[in-house]
């Protein structure tokens, strides 16, 4: 076998390692897991369905790592007390919004929806 080649194999050989044990890394528990996001979604939705001001309005809500995000179209005080809501959930990390302002409005008219 050639120098080179030797030589080649040997860095593919010690990339291939680094790479393994990197993506094998852990953090120790630190990040939420896919059934603590679970049980954050639901402990958020939860509390938005109970709340007077947010449980007539379809919100979204998804976690990754403890981190959630809202989405849907709710009327400027709706979206800010669902934004403390999650907030305020054990487990939550942070929370972003992707609501979009809509006019006031009863949720119960069409145009609501």
């Amino acid at each position: 076998m050639s120098r080179w080649l030797y030589q080649w194999l040997i860095c593919s050989a010690a990339a291939m390692v680094f790479a393994i044990a990197t993506g094998c890394a852990t953090d120790s528990g630190k990040l939420a897991t896919s059934a603590e996001d679970d049980a954050i979604v639901v402990a958020v939705r939860e509390r938005l369905a109970a709340d007077p001001v947010t449980q007539r309005y379809s919100i979204g809500v998804t976690s990754q790592r403890g981190y959630v995000v809202l989405s849907g179209s709710l009327p400027i005080e709706a979206r800010a007390r669902a934004l403390s809501i999650a907030r305020g959930t054990e487990g939550v990390r942070a929370v972003e919004d992707r609501m979009s302002d809509r006019p006031y409005a009863s949720p119960l008219t069409p145009s609501a929806r």
